[in-house]
């Protein structure tokens, strides 16, 4: 396709890569390929793709090593790379960010997340703002679906999970935190006072501000857990909501 985005996709399973192709051409890309960490920083530098896919397990010289080679070179640094790995341990995602990686996914990973990865790095090389990340976490299939629908109309990047567990599972997912977390209290699976229990509890999301978001009585019976957080009352004022997110998301 003219003028279509042109994605390197750097992977060595074949049939991996057939998908990969066929996914990101479906959506209006132009694909070429590479299947090891070599051809990858030859292709990359002579082809000049917006954006790089990179699995992190390949022969020879591996994603890591290309991606680290490629961001430190002047005629390359400024091509985004998302690097795709299997292994789900946090220190390849900080082993990842570290050599310059832009965004990171563990396989398998949704047809739409890899989807979005894709339009979010190239709208930013771009130089066209997502806006500031926002977690919703609210069992309520409607509360969740206004708040994602009155945020994103603000001009926030909000993601959203159904509980405390699902929230934490997506917070360690994520390559760049968000600014600013909404927890509901009455959640099944683990409730907010659970979820700031774990937040508290590591490093690498402990300091993201939370707004907490329920009924006078459960905000009276705040705890421990919810100290250092803020309190807007259910029902939900969206503009003093709106107002505090963008004063705490700065």
């Amino acid at each position: 396709m003219k003028n279509a985005p042109k994605i390197l996709v750097v992977e060595d399973d074949e049939d991996t890569y057939e998908l990969y192709s066929e996914i990101l051409a479906s959506a209006g890309y132009s694909v070429i390929g590479a299947n090891n960490g070599i051809e990858a920083v030859t292709s990359a530098l002579k082809l000049q793709p917006q954006l790089i896919v990179m699995d992190v397990a390949l022969p020879g010289r591996n994603g890591l090593e290309a991606a680290k080679l490629l961001k430190s070179d002047r005629r390359s640094r400024h091509i985004p790379i998302l690097a795709l790995s299997g292994l789900v341990q946090s220190c390849f995602v900080d082993l990842a960010r570290n050599v310059g990686c832009d965004a990171f996914l563990t396989k398998p990973c949704p047809v739409s997340k890899m989807l979005s990865e894709v339009e979010r790095l190239l709208r930013e090389r771009a130089g066209v703002s997502l806006g500031k990340p926002v977690l919703v976490v609210e069992d309520d299939p409607d509360i969740r679906g206004v708040l994602s629908d009155v945020l994103g109309d603000q001009g926030f990047a909000v993601s959203a999970a159904a509980n405390g567990l699902e929230a934490l599972a997506h917070l360690r997912r994520m390559y760049t935190p968000p600014k600013l977390i909404l927890l509901d209290l009455m959640m099944p699976v683990m409730d907010g006072w659970q979820f700031r229990a774990a937040q508290r509890e590591e490093p690498m999301i402990a300091s993201i501000p939370v707004v907490v978001l329920s009924t006078a009585e459960n905000l009276r019976s705040g705890g421990r857990e919810l100290s250092g957080c803020e309190f807007l009352p259910k029902p939900i004022d969206f503009p003093q909501l709106v107002g505090a997110i963008s004063r705490l998301a700065s």
